[in-house]
């Protein structure tokens, strides 16, 4: 018998072994001894001390094996609710006889808010609700949410250590997130890091009987995710779709498997006396490149993205509305950012690293752009349009454009961005006219010839976002998970540039900025445990943003 019970005190003191025995003993006491007071109670009555029914009290019950009386347990801390649908915790809590307030539970019992959500608030664009006299609109909600592919998540443990592996399953996020994309009821949903097994099987039903209709592209190659853009049947008629491949065989700056998505999209329920205006617009979901040191990598993705748009997008004199949503793996201020919303970038002996500045690489790693960034032959100008079909040239002609092309390559230098202009703020922008000339000089057939260091586009973009705190004197934050906080996922929007006949006013439809759901900084995040916790089932926050179409 004191063997018996030095085993048992070895077991309790020390943590649980691999050993197959230590295993099985440890099973066979835990059935005969269920609870640790229990246990010693059973040491006492293995030494000889006399235990009677009179003497337990009459909370004391049996072994009904030993028959030994083991004391209750202490009361045990309630258990916390991880669920955040609000809804769901309030019929928890009623079903089990407790209050029926909304009520979180963190590990040692006491009560948690579910601070992300009340942190979270929406932010109205000044000057932006009142409507314009005379006009006509459309008001609609856009998400835009990174919901960590599984499979990625599997493959990176060392970024989710701070979490339980509990709450890392498919089984525990799935249904917190289709709860949260519920509860935002946004009209248009771009996904990213969708898996292709849980869209088709999990994902898309579960949108569809929301009311959404789905449209999903998945990565190339052997990789299992990719891009959904989702919208409701009862708003929008779906004019086209547009799946985005970004690789291109022997194209050293598009060989990876990244995607993208543009749907085109008319509103449904307009009066009959506005249906004489075109209202299309376009939607671009992506997901780029992360692989911090290949900037140029994810320049050549955007371009190609923006290519696509172009030719989608583009009406007789002017573009249609673009929203822009996605994973751009690129920080606020970053070339890349400012290329988006700038819409042009000098690159040529840029080092690659610097292009998204997700991290400082300068020493790592020394490679620089070159002019050009990508081949003719992906048949994109460096003015981020398809080429048109020209007829063919003679040999003569073809050399002396070759001539040229050097020539312009050695003597170019109006185009540098000096250190000043670098500094601008990020809500500076050129204006629509002033991008639109700069545009047209960019021409279709002799854009690499008159800007051979310079990629430009003729979209223009604002963010959402200003990606800056002002109460707290922070940044912004759209993902933060155990090794670092940044933002990198954006909505842009864009209104149609429209040339104009002399005289003639400019006319056509504008998308207007109405509220957004504000983000955290990296401290509130690190407060809540980081991403993915309890609350929030991926490591990026979701963006929301309410708009107006006007016309």
């Amino acid at each position: 018998m004191q063997n018996l019970r030095h085993r048992v005190l070895k077991i309790l003191a020390q943590p649980p072994r691999k050993s197959t025995k230590s295993l099985a003993f440890s099973n066979c006491l835990t059935q005969l001894i269920p609870t640790r007071s229990a246990a010693w109670r059973f040491f006492s009555a293995c030494e000889g001390t006399p235990v009677s029914l009179e003497s337990c009290s009459p909370r004391e019950h049996f072994h009904p094996v030993l028959r030994v009386p083991a004391m209750e347990e202490p009361p045990m801390k309630r258990p916390r609710l991880l669920n955040p649908d609000f809804q769901e915790n309030a019929a928890i809590l009623e079903a089990e006889g407790g209050r029926k307030e909304t009520t979180f539970w963190d590990g040692d019992g006491k009560a948690l808010q579910p601070r992300l959500s009340q942190q979270r608030r929406w932010e109205a664009i000044p000057g932006s609700k009142a409507k314009k006299e005379n006009m006509c609109s459309f008001d609609f909600l856009v998400l835009s949410y990174n919901i960590l592919s599984q499979q990625l998540l599997e493959d990176n443990p060392w970024l989710y250590h701070h979490c339980h592996r509990d709450v890392l399953s498919w089984a525990f996020r799935f249904p917190r997130l289709i709860s949260e994309i519920s509860r935002f009821n946004a009209d248009i949903v771009c996904l990213q890091e969708v898996q292709y097994s849980h869209f088709y099987n999990q994902i898309k039903p579960a949108l569809s009987e929301m009311g959404y209709k789905c449209r999903y592209k998945v990565r190339t190659g052997d990789k299992r995710d990719g891009c959904a853009i989702c919208f409701k049947r009862s708003r929008f008629d779906l004019l086209s779709w547009k799946p985005v491949e970004y690789f291109h065989p022997g194209v050293p700056v598009l060989n990876r498997d990244n995607v993208g998505g543009i749907v085109m999209l008319r509103p449904l329920g307009v009066p009959e006396g506005n249906k004489l205006v075109d209202l299309q617009f376009c939607v671009a979901n992506t997901h780029l490149l992360y692989n911090p040191r290949r900037g140029d990598v994810k320049l050549a993705q955007l371009a190609v993205l923006l290519a696509e748009i172009d030719r989608t997008s583009r009406q007789e004199n002017s573009q249609c509305p673009v929203l822009l949503c996605g994973d751009f793996n690129s920080v606020p201020g970053s070339p890349l950012y400012r290329f988006i919303r700038d819409g042009s970038l000098y690159y040529r002996q840029m080092p690659i690293w610097q292009v998204s500045g997700q991290e400082e690489l300068r020493g790592v790693n020394w490679n620089v752009l070159e002019a050009p960034l990508w081949p003719r032959s992906v048949g994109i100008s460096p003015c981020c349009r398809y080429h048109e079909r020209s007829p063919p040239r003679d040999k003569e002609q073809a050399n002396e454009e070759r001539e040229a092309r050097q020539r312009t390559f050695d003597g170019d230098s109006s185009i540098h961005t000096s250190p000043a202009e670098t500094k601008q703020d990020f809500n500076e922008q050129p204006s629509p006219p002033q991008r639109l000339a700069e545009t047209e000089g960019c021409s279709i057939q002799t854009g690499e010839e008159n800007f051979p260091n310079t990629i430009r586009h003729g979209m223009s973009f604002h963010s959402v976002y200003s990606h800056f705190i002002q109460a707290q004197g922070k940044a912004e934050a759209t993902t933060c998970h155990s090794k670092t906080g940044v933002t990198v996922d954006y909505i842009f929007y864009s209104n149609p540039t429209i040339v104009s006949s002399p005289g003639k006013e400019l006319t056509g439809v504008q998308l207007r900025l109405l509220e957004r759901l504000a983000l955290l900084s990296v401290t509130d995040l690190w407060n809540e445990n980081r991403l993915p916790n309890e609350v929030a089932s991926s490591d990026h926050l979701p963006l929301l943003a309410k708009f107006r179409l006007e016309w």
